[in-house]
């Protein structure tokens, strides 16, 4: 995720995420998520599956759809761009 969200950052010409999230801060978000669930009854946002799943890495291959299908995406990293310049231009819009 870290590269994802430093490509948004440059895009949008924001700070880069620099603090790397402990176990100890994901847990408490944990607890905190468990109060905010048991004051309002809204579904938790954060489990130990959500928490578990951010800290693996996982890698994916598209090359054997691209060559069934002779397809070929857009790079990440210009499809990124695309939303963020669609975003600011919103955003200026309304104000």
């Amino acid at each position: 995720y870290k590269t994802f969200f430093n490509i948004i950052a440059d895009e949008l010409n924001a700070v880069k995420p620099h603090i790397e999230t402990s176990d100890f801060m994901l847990n408490s978000l944990k607890i905190f998520d468990k109060i905010r669930y048991t004051i309002t009854r809204k579904e938790p946002r954060v489990t130990k599956f959500t928490i578990k799943s951010s800290q693996q890495t996982k890698k994916y291959s598209n090359n054997k759809i691209k060559e069934v299908l002779n397809y070929n995406f857009i790079p990440v990293k210009e499809s990124v761009r695309n939303i963020c310049n669609r975003f600011l231009l919103e955003l200026n819009s309304k104000n």
